[in-house]
């Protein structure tokens, strides 16, 4: 009798032991410990990372076919390749979940800016002879040099990881800062204009700090969201 207490004991302190575990998800980035979940908790874990992961695949696959159809459109016909047209989708896709602002307001702005072309802008404020009184604009988000030193400061300011130390001297080659920091911008104009789509738009356009309506700019962001409906299920 004695004998089989203390087995008895012994099997309930390995039962009751206490496992450590750890579940890791990219998308949910969260980390659970001292809890050993049942099973039925762990496939619910499970399913749930699907279902994101596949939502995820389907942004990306619809903001690709539009980016592919507005960039061959404004260059008279040719096509980026594969990687960079996927790599702008989960970048714009991306930017705009991290700052919480609407995809397809955004990238119809991206897409009314510059139709998913890198490239530079407004040069008649390009000074080449003294580049650093230049106020041109730059890249797929066309933001002008002095709203990107002022936006870089802001989003430092704020502690947003994952910058750089340094504003680079052109953010072309930077594509997902880019697209991080217009994100960044459009949600600080949202916030200027009380949550107004249409305010916070030609914020974007003319300046922050401007009243002033583009009604020429807004009809053709529109146009752009209009196309972008077209192409994004209406479920996403």
């Amino acid at each position: 009798m004695i004998r089989n207490e203390k087995r008895a004991k012994r099997n309930g302190r390995i039962l009751t032991a206490t496992a450590w575990t750890v579940l890791a998800s990219s998308i949910l980035g969260l980390y659970l410990y001292n809890k050993t979940p049942d099973m039925s908790q762990k496939k619910a874990k499970e399913n749930t990372v699907l279902v994101q992961e596949s939502d995820l695949e389907k942004y990306v696959n619809q903001i690709t076919k539009f980016i592919d159809e507005r960039y061959s459109i404004y260059n008279h016909g040719k096509t980026l390749n594969s990687k960079r047209k996927k790599e702008i989708a989960t970048y714009v896709y991306e930017a705009a979940n991290e700052f919480d602002v609407p995809l397809r307001d955004y990238m119809a702005i991206i897409s009314k800016e510059s139709r998913f072309t890198n490239k530079l802008g407004d040069l008649k404020y390009l000074d080449k002879e003294n580049p650093s009184k230049s106020d041109h604009s730059e890249g797929y988000i066309q933001m002008r040099i002095n709203t990107q030193r002022w936006v870089f400061k802001k989003m430092k300011k704020e502690g947003i990881k994952g910058l750089p130390d340094k504003l680079p001297g052109s953010i072309i080659p930077f594509i997902r800062l880019q697209f991080r920091m217009s994100a960044w911008y459009f949600k600080h104009c949202l916030e200027k204009s009380n949550g107004n789509i249409e305010e916070a738009t030609s914020k974007y356009n003319r300046g922050h700090n401007s009243d002033k309506q583009n009604k020429e700019y807004l009809r053709r962001v529109k146009e752009e969201k209009k196309i972008i409906n077209d192409y994004m299920s209406p479920s996403l």
